[in-house]
């Protein structure tokens, strides 16, 4: 499996490597056991490609569903993906190797290359950018919060336009952990202006060409064309519709790969080729200013799973969802790239392993709730009202469940609606996400008071609160018009019925439902908080959407109309 092909081998040797990549040798799991995994994709739906490597050599690969429905083209091993926050590893790497070129250092201050940003932003430096300990506010919160469509193509100069303008961070640099895609476009505009090219051709000539990876490569723009590209896919209704990326910005994003190729980026990590020194630097847990730890290296996410040590990325963009994991002990890797947007190839590659470790880790655990396959199930109606309310998970973010007919509806702080189906009498799954409820039995038929949140290998607890519905009075004092000079836009802000406040702007309404005292949430928005006194008009509020935090607006005076004060 190690073979180099030269330009004078005929068709007939790499017919054989071909067959090699997809043989399945008898002492590894049958075809079946991997095919039951993937039995959802068929060739009338999008689907994955798959591939795992043992010990720097590929024992499996192959394709499942369609890579294009419109034209029945299927997904092999050869497809080529959006691999979304996969790519963060392909620029981290890009800059280290910069940087033992000593054309950039670490230490270096993000302003030394990217002077257009603020003052403030002096203190943060390219070692933040790479371990999401910047505090830099994520672009794609800045443009969903400012009213930007879905469908916007970002670019370099937009992004830079939008940070910008902004008067602070979500926190101060070094101090926390907080994923932000807008550290990993810095970098990458910072790979161009060091070496004068843009990150493809860098990245190109310093680790896809040493390792072969020639069809791979990062899009600087999304309207060009891609060879063998497997296009990506939402479930709308019981429709398939396209989903692709619209981003003109990489670093973040924007590499476009195959199963065969990432076989020659994983095995790298087994017997490196190129940079070996920067990739174990990748692997490492970053560390914050207070010298703590963090679950996050440099474009890698190190962890252990089934006790055993794992180094990985997931990622996800319109109907793209990725994850390559690698056991280092084990020397296996697995990479799942799909292109539906309702698949989870984070769980799917832990079970394609699960099959390959035997008796190498821990016991393996249960199937999990998203890939077990129990039927729907009715609920007599009175249990559904037993677990009708509030729940938090923590302070500021609420799961509510309300009843429609025969079925629970749930909504989270700052997301959209979605419907639930019971497999048991106390244990409800979300139709549009693996993740499940387990309200238990509630006693002396009075309501549930607490329940359990199963997702993602995680089990949560939320416990029922009773969130206090303004009155009339009070959402009249939260009314008017605010405006925000970090996203330059403005909000208005009226009364709705059953304690609800409804905000305008130019992405359109949206209804928030009251979370806390003076704080409310909604899908698209986070948490909004109004800062108030007494029983004035409250003169202020600051939004938090997880990724965009401490977004302050002030009120607008009634004399003023326009987007922006005295507009």
């Amino acid at each position: 499996m190690r073979l180099r092909l030269r330009s004078t081998v005929g068709a007939s040797l790499a017919l054989i490597l071909s067959a090699a990549v997809n043989a399945q040798p008898k002492e590894h799991p049958p075809l079946a056991e991997v095919d039951a995994l993937f039995s959802a994709f068929k060739a009338t739906t999008p689907g994955c490609a798959v591939g795992v490597e043992k010990d720097g050599a590929p024992v499996f690969s192959k394709g499942y569903g369609m890579a294009d429905l419109e034209h029945t083209v299927p997904i092999t091993p050869k497809t080529m993906f959006y691999m979304a926050s996969v790519s963060m590893q392909f620029t981290a790497l890009t800059v280290l190797m910069l940087a033992k070129e000593n054309k950039l250092a670490l230490t270096d201050s993000v302003r030394k290359y990217v002077p257009e940003l603020p003052a403030y932003t002096d203190k943060i430096t390219l070692y933040h950018l790479l371990t999401h300990t910047s505090g830099v506010r994520d672009y794609f919160a800045l443009g969903a919060l400012s009213g930007l469509p879905d469908d916007t193509a970002y670019s370099d100069d937009l992004v830079l336009r939008m940070l910008s303008r902004q008067t602070g961070l979500n926190f101060e640099p070094g101090t926390s952990f907080l994923y932000s895609n807008s550290g990993y476009v810095l970098l990458s505009i910072i790979v161009h202006r060091v070496a004068d090219r843009p990150l493809d051709e860098v990245a190109r000539s310093l680790v896809f060409a040493p390792l072969g990876m020639n069809e791979t490569l990062f899009q600087h723009d999304h309207t060009g064309l891609i060879h063998n590209k497997a296009f990506g896919y939402d479930r709308r209704g019981d429709a398939w519709h396209a989903s692709n990326s619209r981003l003109d910005v990489v670093g973040d994003g924007g590499l476009y790969s195959s199963i065969e190729d990432m076989f020659r980026w994983t095995r790298n990590f087994d017997t490196p080729k190129v940079a070996a020194d920067s990739l174990k630097a990748m692997q490492a847990p970053a560390t914050l200013a207070n010298g703590k730890a963090i679950e996050y290296g440099m474009g890698l996410a190190p962890g252990l799973y089934r006790g055993l040590k794992v180094v990985e990325h997931s990622g996800g963009l319109a109907g793209y969802r990725t994850e390559d994991i690698w056991f280092p002990s084990e020397r296996l890797a697995v990479v799942v790239l799909c292109n539906s947007g309702a698949a989870d190839p984070a769980q799917l590659a832990r079970r394609v392993a699960d099959l390959y470790l035997k008796g190498a880790a821990a016991p393996a655990p249960s199937a999990p709730a998203a890939l077990a396959n129990r039927p729907e199930v009715a609920v007599d109606p009175k249990l559904l009202d037993a677990y009708v309310g509030d729940y938090q998970l923590m302070p500021g973010f609420i799961i509510s469940f309300v009843r429609e007919k025969d079925h629970l509806v749930t909504r989270a702080t700052g997301q959209e609606a979605a419907p639930m189906y019971a497999v048991s009498d106390t244990t409800f799954r979300l139709r549009v996400a693996p993740a499940e409820v387990d309200f238990g039995r509630p006693t002396d038929g009075g309501k549930t008071q607490s329940a359990v949140l199963r997702q993602i290998g995680l089990t949560l607890p939320i416990k029922r609160v009773e969130i206090v519905t303004p009155s009339a009075q009070q959402l009249k004092s939260y009314e008017g018009k605010f405006y925000s000079a970090d996203l330059d836009v403005t909000y208005e802000i009226s009364g709705r019925d059953y304690g609800r406040l409804s905000v305008r702007y130019p992405a359109g309404n949206i209804d928030l439902d009251a979370v806390g005292k003076d704080e409310f949430a909604g899908p698209g928005i986070g948490k909004v908080k109004f800062a108030c006194a007494g029983d004035d008009p409250c003169n202020a509020l600051t939004i938090d959407d997880g990724r965009a935090s401490n977004l302050q607006f002030a009120r607008v005076p009634t004399t003023t109309s326009g987007s922006k004060p005295g507009g």
